[in-house]
């Protein structure tokens, strides 16, 4: 996720709209799926991911398809059954839902340490940390008009 999800705002499209899939189901023409299968024609076929935003890298968008395709093969996961109705309605996501959790769990997958290195992972988690402790030590207008209202 801190590849597919590199800042703040990448949490709020994903978890405060509806417009965003927020789950790793896959489905034909679902566009709530976080993987959605346009058509199935053999020559049209492809596989989109939906989770990354505009705000990524696209190099380093498509490197992570890559590595969690091979993880998946390397592994031997098998795909859950397609969705076929609208995943939106699900209140629980399978997602990272922050920051926080999103980098932790980047840090401790020695899956993908071994794919891109240790060295990668902690200088992607360490350009994250920084931007969120900035977008941290900053306080909102929002907070500013609704909290000091009701302090």
């Amino acid at each position: 996720m801190p590849i597919y999800a590199p800042n703040i705002n990448s949490f709020r499209r994903l978890f405060a709209t509806w417009g965003a899939p927020k789950n790793v189901k896959w489905g034909i023409g679902n566009r709530s799926c976080g993987f959605r299968i346009p058509s199935i024609e053999e020559r049209n076929i492809r596989i989109e991911n939906r989770i990354p935003g505009s705000d990524t890298n696209p190099y380093l968008v498509f490197a992570a398809n890559l590595a969690s395709g091979y993880l998946g093969m390397k592994n031997n996961l098998k795909p859950n059954p397609e969705t076929k109705d609208s995943a939106f309605k699900d209140k629980n996501s399978n997602l990272p839902k922050n920051m926080d959790e999103s980098l932790s769990l980047f840090e401790n997958d020695e899956d993908i340490k071994s794919i891109f290195n240790e060295k990668f992972v902690r200088s992607i988690a360490a350009i994250r940390r920084v931007e969120y402790q900035a977008y941290l030590s900053v306080i909102s207008s929002w907070e500013r008009e609704y909290l000091l209202l009701n302090v």
